[in-house]
C-alpha cells in the first residue's frame, strides 16, 4: 500500500514537472507573470518594481520582446525625472492589462503613439503608462494616491473595463462600513507560499483556463456577451458597485484639488449605459471608446474579439492597431480639452 502511494506521488510530481517544463519552453505566455518583480506593502497593494527587466512573447507571433519598467515603475521606453515632469503637460493613463498591454513591445502600446501625436503640436507632453495587469479600480486609485509626483499629473485618465468590479470584489482592499461609507485599505498579509507558487507557470495556466471557461459558459447561457454593465452585476458583488462609485468620487476630488482634470475612459467592447450615466451625474467626464471605435469602423462592434482587426487573435487585448486607434481617440479628446 505504501509503495503504491509513493509511486502515485512520484508519478504526479513527474507529470507536474513535465507540464511546467513544457510551458516554459514551448508556451512561454506566462513567463512575464512568473518572472515579474513586484513591490508590496502591508495593505496588499502591489506594483512593479522600478528599473526591473524581463522578457515577454508577442501574443500572436510569440516573438520575444523586452518588458522593462522605468525609474518610476512605469512601462515606458524612457525614464522621467522631476524636471521632465515639471517642464511638460503630463497625461497619466491608469488601468489594468489593457493599458499595460505587455503582449507587445512598449513602443506600440497605447501611451506611446498618443505621446507622439501630442508632441507634434509644438508643445511639450509626457504620456505616462500606469497600467498594471490585474488591477481593479481600487489598485489604480491607490497607484495615483501614492505616486510621488501626483501633483504634476495634469490630465488623469482612468480606463475602465468590465472586470474592474471583479478586481474590487476579489482584492478586499476597501469595504463599506455600517453606514455605507468607504473604509480601507486594511492590512492584508499574504502567506509566503503564494509568492513561491507565483514563480511557476502552471497556476497561471489554471487561472487563465478557468477565466476563459467562465466567460464561455456565461456567453452560452445568456446567448450574448458576458454581463458587464453595473446594473447586471450579481447580488454577491453589489457592494463593488458602491465601492467603485465612492472611489471614483474620491479620486476625482483629489485630482481636482490639484487643479487638474479627471476623466474615465470606457472599453470599446460595450456601451456601459448605466455606468456612463452615473459618472456624468457626478460630473465625471466620460470618454467612450465604444462610440469612437464605432465611428471609425462600425463593423468591428458586431465581431467576436477573435475576429476583430483591433485585438490579438489569441487574446482579448488590443493589438497594435487597437492601441493606435485608442490613442487617436484620446488624442481627439485631449486636442479639444487642451486646445
Amino acid at each position: 500500500m505504501l509503495a503504491n502511494l509513493c509511486l502515485l506521488l512520484v508519478s504526479c510530481l513527474v507529470g507536474i514537472s513535465l507540464c511546467e517544463a513544457s510551458l516554459r519552453f514551448f508556451y512561454p505566455k506566462y513567463r512575464h507573470l512568473a518572472e515579474a518583480q513586484f513591490s508590496r506593502d502591508a495593505r496588499g497593494f502591489w506594483s512593479h518594481q522600478a528599473n526591473s527587466r524581463g522578457w515577454m512573447s508577442h501574443n500572436d507571433t510569440l516573438v520575444p520582446h523586452a518588458r522593462n519598467y522605468n525609474n518610476l515603475a512605469l512601462r515606458q521606453h524612457r525614464n522621467f525625472s522631476e524636471a521632465d515632469l515639471t517642464a511638460a503637460t503630463n497625461i497619466a493613463v491608469f488601468g489594468d492589462s489593457f493599458v499595460e498591454n505587455s503582449g507587445m513591445d512598449a513602443p506600440y502600446s497605447l501611451t506611446e503613439p498618443l505621446d507622439y501625436l501630442l508632441n507634434q503640436s509644438g508643445q511639450r507632453f509626457n504620456v505616462l503608462n500606469f497600467g498594471v495587469g490585474g488591477y481593479g479600480t481600487d489598485h489604480s486609485f491607490l497607484r495615483y494616491e501614492h505616486f510621488p509626483y501626483a501633483s504634476k499629473l495634469d490630465y488623469v485618465l482612468y480606463l475602465y473595463f468590465f472586470n474592474d468590479l471583479d478586481g474590487i470584489y476579489g482584492s478586499g482592499l476597501f469595504h463599506l462600513d455600517d453606514t455605507g461609507h468607504l473604509v480601507g485599505p486594511g492590512v492584508i498579509r499574504s502567506p509566503r507560499w503564494i509568492s513561491l507558487v507565483g514563480r511557476f507557470h502552471i497556476p497561471y495556466l489554471i487561472l487563465d483556463t478557468a477565466g476563459r471557461l467562465s466567460s464561455f459558459t456565461e456567453e452560452r447561457a445568456t446567448n450574448k456577451k458576458p454581463r458587464t454593465d453595473p446594473q447586471l452585476i450579481s447580488e454577491t458583488k453589489k457592494n463593488s458597485v458602491e465601492i467603485f462609485r465612492q472611489l471614483i468620487h474620491r479620486w476625482k476630488s483629489l485630482v481636482e484639488t490639484q487643479g487638474h482634470t479627471f476623466s474615465v475612459v470606457t472599453d470599446p467592447g460595450v456601451p456601459y449605459p448605466q455606468l456612463s450615466s452615473y459618472l456624468r451625474e457626478e460630473g465625471v467626464e466620460v470618454i467612450s471608446l465604444y462610440d469612437c471605435f464605432g465611428d471609425h469602423d462600425p463593423a468591428h462592434l458586431r465581431h467576436h474579439w477573435s475576429e476583430s482587426p483591433y485585438r490579438f487573435r489569441n487574446d482579448n487585448h488590443w493589438n497594435e492597431a487597437g492601441n493606435h486607434l485608442a490613442a487617436v481617440c484620446l488624442y481627439r479628446f485631449l486636442e479639444e480639452k487642451a486646445g
